[in-house]
């Protein structure tokens, strides 16, 4: 069988064709296989990498068989045109010739060559386990790290949380405490205000205990009935009259009257003052102790001989529902000056509405209107009716209508 090299011209125009003939001994038996087999089949990449030779042809430009097949511009490269010298070169070396001629080079083989052809490389190793191993590696220190923050992120949480209730704890602190100062403040305006008032009362008690006289006649009449105070004691007979007015009464002293009591009382009937007066209440020398409770008051106490008496709340109510009646009150102070007070009108109530004053007008006199007590109830130290935050019964050591302490 023959081959042939085809040669072209440095410019690519196609000129006659020198033929050589190539000796098919002198080449590898796995090139001339490879050779018959390329001739059946379409030549591609690998045929190039495999033995990096350069095509080889049937004899003459084309073969009888179709250009598509046999004539593969792709496969045609030029190697070492040279030019002069004879022929065309061959399988071995070429032959010089003015056009020059390509040489081919055959793959290589097991055989001894003059030529020395790079062994293609070997595409590099994967190393695929390395990298799953380092990605499996990568993916635990992600998802440890992922647990890492998750429990970083809930500890930071819980802390928020903590935060956020010792926060409310001590703004609710702040808040009882702002109320406690709130409350101090309160309580010590009324302690000043508290001590304003003791202030008052301790200046007030202070006046009064200077004017207080060292004996105190008190004689209070009703009925319409003129009184006059006597010190000297005088006792009276035995004889029941019907009221201090009674004409047979001829002077100052202790009488049965039966007046409107529900049995006859024996009182002191002063004649003096321009008329005649039934003496209520009568307090000159301390005696008789007047620090009693709203029983004795209510029923009355003391000696009604000419000593120290209250005659009671109870009779005082009987007389003055019987009609209108004055009242008229004695005072000396400690230095024996002697006033006076009286009043054209004097009532009370019963029990029921603690004898309170319901009537108390037209007053004359030269003490003031200190015993201005009209609605006033009766006040003792177990019965506070006054209008004083204090019981004044229990300050003063006696009962009275009392509106604040200083009336008496």
């Amino acid at each position: 069988m023959r081959r042939f090299v085809l040669g072209l011209t440095l410019s690519l125009v196609l000129t006659t064709a020198h033929f050589a003939t190539i000796d098919e001994d002198k080449v590898p038996q796995e090139v001339v296989e490879e050779i018959k087999a390329s001739d059946d089949k379409p030549a591609d990449d690998d045929d190039l990498r495999r033995y990096n030779y350069y095509n080889v042809v049937h004899g003459g430009q084309h073969s009888s068989e179709s250009d598509e097949h046999n004539y593969r511009p792709a496969n045609f490269a030029p190697q070492n045109i040279g030019y002069g010298g004879g022929g065309y070169g061959g399988y071995d070396g070429g032959y010089g010739g003015s056009y020059g001629g390509y040489q081919t080079r055959p793959p290589p083989s097991n055989h001894d060559s003059d030529y020395d052809f790079p062994k293609p490389k070997p595409p590099p190793k994967c190393n695929c386990q390395d990298i799953i191993t380092q990605i499996d590696d990568l993916d635990e220190k992600i998802i440890k790290s992922l647990l890492d923050l998750e429990i970083k992120a809930d500890s930071i949480q819980g802390d928020v949380a903590h935060i956020h209730k010792e926060t409310e704890k001590v703004a609710f602190v702040s808040s009882q405490t702002q109320l406690v100062a709130n409350a101090v403040d309160n309580q010590l305006s009324i302690v000043r205000q508290n001590l304003t008032i003791i202030e008052s009362d301790v200046s007030e008690l202070t006046q009064f205990q200077q004017n207080i006289p060292d004996k105190t006649y008190l004689t209070e009449a009703l009925f319409g009935l003129k009184c006059s105070y006597e010190r000297k004691d005088k006792k009276g007979d035995d004889k029941i009259y019907a009221s201090c007015d009674d004409p047979n009464i001829k002077k100052t002293g202790s009488y049965w009257v039966k007046a409107n009591f529900f049995k006859p009382v024996k009182v002191i009937c002063m004649l003096d003052y321009g008329g005649r007066w039934m003496v209520i209440q009568n307090r000159f020398d301390g005696g008789v102790d007047f620090y009693r409770p709203w029983r004795e008051y209510k029923y009355g106490f003391g000696n009604n001989e000419g000593g120290e008496y209250w005659l009671g709340l109870e009779r005082i109510y009987q007389l003055t529902n019987a009609g209108s009646y004055e009242l008229l009150i004695l005072m000396e102070d400690f230095n024996k000056t002697n006033v006076y007070a009286k009043y054209d009108q004097f009532a009370i109530a019963d029990e029921n509405d603690q004898y309170k004053i319901v009537q108390l007008k037209g007053y004359v006199g030269s003490a003031g209107n200190s015993f201005d007590a009209e609605g006033m109830r009766f006040s003792t130290y177990d019965y506070d009716n006054d209008k004083f935050d204090q019981n004044c019964a229990a300050i003063m050591h006696g009962a009275w209508w009392y509106k604040s302490c200083g009336d008496r």
